[in-house]
C-alpha cells in the first residue's frame, strides 16, 4: 500500500472509530433516564423500588408508579411485562388505550406510548392472580428510533473493521468479518434479555457468585446460597465462571446483586464472546476446503445460526466455550501446531467433558506419529497445570476428579431432552433409566455405548486414510472435521443420558458439508433445522413456539427424533460417496493388508 493510501486508510479509520464511539454512547440514551419507581398493595405504603421487580403477592392489585426523562432523541416503543395482568396505564395522566387485560412478566409486550415528554410520569394497576407480582419495563429494540440508531452502528463497525483489514494488507474477503461479527454480536445482545431455562442460568449466576466470594476451589464444596447444587464442571468452566463475576462486581454491582437485571446477560457473555471467537476459526479452519468465499459464508451461516444463538443468548448454556476449543485443536493440528493443539484440547476437557467425543477422532490422527504425541502431551501438561494449580492448593483435585468420575449417570434418565433414538422408540417421557436392564444383561447405557463405539470404529475404519493425508494437506478435504462431526452426531443420537444441546459441537464440526455438493448442503441444513427445534421445544423463544412445539402437537420429539436418525444415516452415505470421490480413498483395514504385503 502507497504511504498516501496508508494514511487516508488510517484516517478512515480514525473517523469510523470516533463514529462508532459517539453512535454506542447515543444507545443506551434513547430509553428511560433518571427513573424512580415505588409501589403499592391495596391497603399498604408505598415503597420504593427498581425496574424491573418482584415482590410476594400481599392482595389483588398492584400499584406501580415510575417517573422517568427521555432525551430529545427517543424511542416510543416499550416492552412491558406485568406479573400478572394490567387493569390499567396510564401516562401523563392520559389512559393508554387497548392494554387493558396484558399478561405475563416473560417476554412481556410491546406497547407504543404517544404522549411522551421530557419529564413523563406512568402508573400501572396490575391484577396480581398469585405468587409473586411486579413487571419489568424497557425500551424495545423493535423501536424505528433504535433500529435506524443500531443499522448506523452497524455499518460504521463493519466499515471501520473492512478499513482496519486493509491497512494490515487482509484480503478481500476477510474485510467482510467484522460486519459478519458486528451483526453476530448485535443480535446475540439483542436476545440476550430472554428468561432462557431458569435452573441453568440461576446455578451459573450462583456459582459465579459463589468463585468471587470463595474462590474456585472452595466454590465445589460450599455455595453462598446452599440450596443452590454443588458445582458438576470441570474446573476451567469454574475459573469462566468466576472471570465474569468478578467484571460484573467492579463494573457492575460491587454488593454483586445477583438479581440486577444486566447480571442475567453478563453471565452470558462468555459463551457469546465464544461464539464470535468461533466464526473467526471457522473461517481460518475452511479456506482450504471451501476457498476464502465459501469460507466466509460458511463463518456467516454459523454466525446466524439459530441453534448456536439459541443455546448461548437464549438459553444460557456454555456450550460455545469448549467447542471452540475443539476446532481450535483441529486448527492447529491442521498447522502442524502440535504443543497448541495439545493445549488447546486440554482446554476443552478442561470446560466440559463432552469434548470427549472428539478424541478418537484426534487420537486416530496421531496414532503413527510418535514424536506429535511428545508434543502434544507438553502442550496439554502446559495449560493443564496453571488451570489446576489454584485447585491443588486449595486441596479441591479430589473434587475435580469426582467432577470427571461421576459424569457418567449423573442424570439417569434414557433421554435429557435429546430427541435422538430412545425418544423415537419409548417418546420424550420414557419413564426409564439409563441403568435399566434390557435382555436380562444390558443396561440401555450400554447399549448406547455400544451403539456409540460401532460408529467410532467404522468411522475411523473408513477414514482413517483420509484423515492423515487430510491434515498432511492442510484441511483441503474436510475429511478430518467431517469423521469428527460424525462420531459427534453418534454420541448425541445413540447414547443414553444425553441433553438436548450436546448436538452443538457438530454444527461447527459439519461445516465442510457445505462444499461436498448441494446434497451436503440440504444435509447440513436438515441437521441444524431439527437441532433448533429440539431446543426450541424446551425452551421456547415466544408462546407461539411453546404451544406448536410443547402443548398442540404431543408427537413432534418422536417426528424429531425420526428425522434426525434419517439424516444421519443419510450423512453418512453422502460422506461416503464424497470419500470415494476423493484418491486413495482406501480404509485403515486396506491400509493395513497392503502394508503388511
Amino acid at each position: 500500500m502507497k504511504n498516501t493510501d496508508l494514511r487516508t486508510t488510517g484516517l478512515e479509520v480514525i473517523a469510523g472509530s470516533v463514529i462508532t464511539i459517539v453512535l454506542l454512547a447515543l444507545l443506551p440514551s434513547l430509553g428511560m433516564q433518571n427513573i424512580s419507581a415505588s409501589y403499592f398493595y391495596e391497603g399498604d405504603e408505598p415503597q420504593t423500588t427498581t425496574i424491573p421487580f418482584a415482590v410476594d403477592k400481599r392482595s389483588d392489585f398492584l400499584t406501580v408508579d415510575i417517573s422517568f426523562s427521555l432525551n430529545p432523541l427517543h424511542v416510543s416503543d416499550f416492552i412491558i411485562g406485568p406479573d400478572d395482568c394490567i387493569e390499567q396505564l396510564t401516562v401523563n395522566g392520559q389512559d393508554v388505550a387497548g392494554v387493558n387485560g396484558v399478561c405475563n412478566m416473560h417476554p412481556g409486550h410491546r406497547i407504543h406510548l404517544t404522549n411522551l415528554r421530557d419529564e413523563n410520569t406512568m402508573r400501572i394497576r396490575i391484577r396480581d392472580t398469585g405468587g409473586t407480582g411486579g413487571m419489568q419495563m424497557r425500551a424495545s429494540w423493535r423501536d424505528p428510533v433504535f433500529i435506524a440508531i443500531l443499522a448506523l452502528l452497524v455499518c460504521a463497525m463493519a466499515w471501520t473493521g473492512r478499513r482496519i483489514i486493509k491497512l494490515f494488507g487482509g484480503s478481500e474477503e476477510a474485510s467482510w468479518l467484522p460486519m459478519i461479527l458486528v451483526a453476530a454480536l448485535l443480535i446475540r445482545l439483542g436476545l440476550a434479555w430472554h428468561g432462557g431455562f431458569g435452573g441453568d442460568i440461576n446455578m451459573n449466576r450462583k456459582w459465579a457468585q459463589s468463585v468471587v466470594a470463595f474462590g474456585p476451589a472452595a466454590a465445589y464444596t460450599k455455595q453462598v446460597d446452599p440450596e443452590v447444587m454443588l458445582p458438576n464442571y470441570p474446573p476451567l468452566s469454574m475459573l469462566v465462571f468466576g472471570s465474569i463475576g468478578h467484571v460484573y462486581k467492579a463494573f457492575v454491582s460491587p454488593e454483586y446483586d445477583v438479581d440486577h437485571p444486566l447480571y442475567h446477560i453478563v453471565i452470558k457473555l462468555p459463551a457469546m464472546l465464544a461464539d464470535l471467537l468461533t466464526i473467526i476459526v471457522i473461517y481460518a479452519l475452511l479456506i482450504p476446503v471451501g476457498k476464502r468465499r465459501g469460507a466466509l459464508i460458511a463463518a456467516a451461516l454459523y454466525a446466524l445460526h439459530p441453534a448456536i444463538i439459541h443455546n448461548s443468548s437464549i438459553w444460557g448454556q456454555t456450550d460455545a466455550l469448549f467447542s471452540l476449543f475443539v476446532l481450535l485443536t483441529f486448527l492447529c493440528m491442521y498447522r502442524n501446531r502440535w504443543i497448541a493443539a495439545g493445549a488447546s484440547f486440554s482446554g476443552a476437557m478442561l470446560l466440559k467433558m463432552q469434548a470427549i467425543i472428539v478424541l478418537p477422532v484426534v487420537a486416530a490422527a496421531l496414532l503413527p506419529r510418535t514424536k506429535q504425541w511428545l508434543l502434544v502431551a507438553i502442550g496439554a501438561a502446559i495449560f493443564t497445570i496453571p488451570v489446576l494449580l489454584p485447585f491443588a492448593l486449595g486441596d479441591a483435585i479430589d473434587d475435580v476428579s469426582h467432577v470427571y468420575a461421576h459424569s457418567v449417570g449423573f442424570y439417569s434418565s434414557l433421554s435429557s431432552n435429546a430427541y435422538n433414538l430412545w425418544v423415537m422408540l419409548y417418546t420424550r417421557d420414557t419413564g426409564l433409566a439409563s441403568g435399566d436392564i434390557v435382555w436380562g444383561f444390558l443396561s440401555y447405557r450400554n447399549i448406547g455405548l455400544l451403539l456409540w463405539v460401532s460408529v467410532i470404529a467404522l468411522t475411523l475404519n473408513a477414514y482413517f486414510g483420509a484423515i492423515h493425508r487430510d491434515i498432511a494437506s492442510g484441511g483441503t478435504t474436510g475429511m478430518f472435521m467431517l469423521s469428527a462431526a460424525v462420531i459427534a452426531y453418534g454420541f448425541f443420537l445413540f447414547n443414553a443420558e444425553m441433553h438436548e444441546r450436546y448436538l452443538f459441537p457438530a454444527m461447527s464440526l459439519g461445516l465442510p458439508l457445505l462444499f461436498t455438493g448441494r446434497r451436503g448442503i440440504i444435509l447440513y441444513l436438515c441437521a441444524s433445522a431439527l437441532f433448533t427445534l429440539n431446543l426450541v421445544s424446551i425452551v421456547a423463544f415466544t408462546d407461539y413456539d411453546k404451544w406448536i412445539v410443547q402443548d398442540a402437537f404431543k408427537t413432534v420429539p418422536v417426528i424429531i427424533s425420526t428425522l434426525q436418525i434419517l439424516v444421519f444415516v443419510y450423512i453418512c452415505i453422502h460422506i461416503r460417496a464424497y470419500h470415494r470421490s476423493l484418491p486413495e480413498h482406501r480404509s485403515f483395514l486396506q491400509l493395513t493388508l497392503h502394508h503388511a504385503r
